[in-house]
């Protein structure tokens, strides 16, 4: 009987044991609490990245004024670290699962930070060349992390919007470079702008390693099919070697025609991103005849504005169009055609005008970034979705690093400011095509939201 009691009393506590452990793994609010969390630090980690990043946009004419380069010699150390970029987004989307995320944040921003360092005590054009390449890998680590990171924690149907949010550390940290490096560049010249930041990205990686930036996994949590009720995605055969599973993953890329539509689309989006932030600051100061400060005032109101472009964007994605990334691409390119045009024939003493514009220039050129980013984690199996961004960010940076560095340079000292802004426009309006191409594609959040429910168990539902 005492046997029978013990057995019994074993038995119930087992039951309990597992019902409080399935409790604190499905529980909504630690859940979202921690969610809550992980996108604050991912936006505060990667506005980080920026201030070694966007700080040679900045510098470029007085890098060339200073050392007697010319915009086609710019141009170059531009071509070779975005070809470098993109190379390594591919390369970090497939190796993006072998550490802990917060590993590769803090490696790659203590890296880049280094290379701005060293970047500030060179003057060879070559040596800039390969010192900012090797910035670009570094800095081509933090973007797979961040996709992996949500991937794992949201949901399809908060995908865009959290996209978004974490999309506008982009224009947060270029928001601070062009609102304060100005005043290092006026005050003790333009190495101060890369040797400065490189001191704080060095504390500041340091201190990712501390943060709790993990897969829910990690925490002790479920994953996020589970915690919103969707189907479990199988994985890929148990036993299976990292080399065959990365075969695997290709392969699946390889066969989906509308991540190459959406590749193709990015191409040349960031042909007029990539072209158009670089270039900016040196053609407010050639053709419209302003100071550093106020084209460090006007390039900050194109990122502020671009912050929110950017959050906007995602949330019609996923609140109005349901999904559909294209048609929110497709408007935003639509209205980049026109703000392109617009800046291009305003007169060149409309200081106020000049502001206005290249703030709603701002809004609609960040926003198909988002989408874009979006769309390849849609369109891909969850293994597949930090490699699956990698390849559309490989020719997004493949497509910048031919045009907007060396031949955007050499055009416009050879032909002027009116051939750039015809190349920026034509090559939105070939985005803008590409991205019209994806709309016939099958949401995967429609298709989530439809048939890909499932029940939760009934200790769930209990103890919920």
């Amino acid at each position: 009987m005492i046997k029978v009691l013990n057995y019994s009393r074993l038995q119930i506590g087992n039951i309990m044991d597992n019902n409080v452990r399935l409790f604190l793994k499905t529980n909504n609010r630690t859940y979202d609490m921690w969610g809550h969390s992980i996108l604050v630090l991912m936006i505060i980690s990667y506005t980080m990245y920026f201030l070694v990043r966007q700080n040679f946009s900045l510098a470029m004419p007085f890098i060339e004024g200073t050392l007697g380069f010319s915009k086609t010699e710019i141009g170059v150390i531009m071509t070779c670290s975005l070809f470098v970029f993109g190379v390594g987004k591919f390369v970090n989307g497939f190796l993006g699962h072998l550490l802990r995320p917060k590993i590769f944040l803090s490696l790659g921003l203590v890296g880049s930070s280094l290379m701005n360092i060293l970047f500030a005590k060179t003057s060879a054009l070559w040596a800039l060349s390969v010192v900012w390449s090797f910035n670009a890998f570094f800095q081509s680590i933090a973007w797979p992390q961040c996709v992996r990171l949500m991937s794992e924690w949201y949901s399809p149907t908060q995908l865009g919007t959290r996209w978004g949010l974490v999309s506008m550390a982009n224009q947060a940290g270029s928001f601070l470079v062009f609102a304060f490096f100005t005043f290092l560049i006026e005050a003790y010249g333009w190495r101060a702008s890369f040797l400065i930041p490189g001191v704080v990205g060095i504390i500041a990686g340091l201190v990712i390693l501390a943060l709790p930036l993990e897969v829910p996994k990690e925490l002790g949590l479920c994953s996020m099919e589970e915690r919103h009720g969707l189907a479990v995605e199988q994985g890929g055969q148990s036993g299976s070697s990292f080399q065959q599973v990365g075969w695997d993953i290709l392969s699946e890329i390889l066969r989906n025609k509308f991540l190459w539509y959406v590749s193709l689309a990015t191409f040349f989006i960031y042909i007029v991103k990539t072209g158009f932030c670089s270039w900016a600051p040196t053609y407010l100061k050639e053709a419209k005849g302003m100071g550093i400060k106020s084209v460090g005032f006007n390039m900050g109101a194109f990122e502020f504005a671009g912050a929110f472009g950017g959050l906007v964007a995602g949330w019609l994605s996923d609140r109005v169009f349901k999904g559909r990334r294209g048609q929110v691409g497709v408007i935003y390119l639509g209205g980049m055609v026109i703000l392109l045009a617009a800046l291009w024939l305003a007169p060149v003493n409309a200081s106020g005008l000049d502001t206005i514009l290249l703030a709603a220039l701002g809004f609609v050129l960040f926003g198909p970034q988002v989408m874009a980013g979006a769309a390849s984690v849609d369109l891909s199996s969850k293994r597949a979705a930090v490699a699956a961004n990698g390849f559309v960010g490989f020719f997004s940076y493949f497509g910048s690093s031919i045009v907007s560095g060396v031949l955007l340079g050499y055009v416009t000292q050879h032909y002027g400011w009116s051939a750039t802004f015809l190349i920026l426009i034509v090559s939105s309006i070939i985005g803008a095509f590409f991205f019209w191409k994806t709309l016939g594609y099958t949401k995967k959040v429609v298709s989530m939201q439809k048939n890909d429910k499932i029940e939760p168990s009934k200790e769930a539902v209990n103890l919920s």
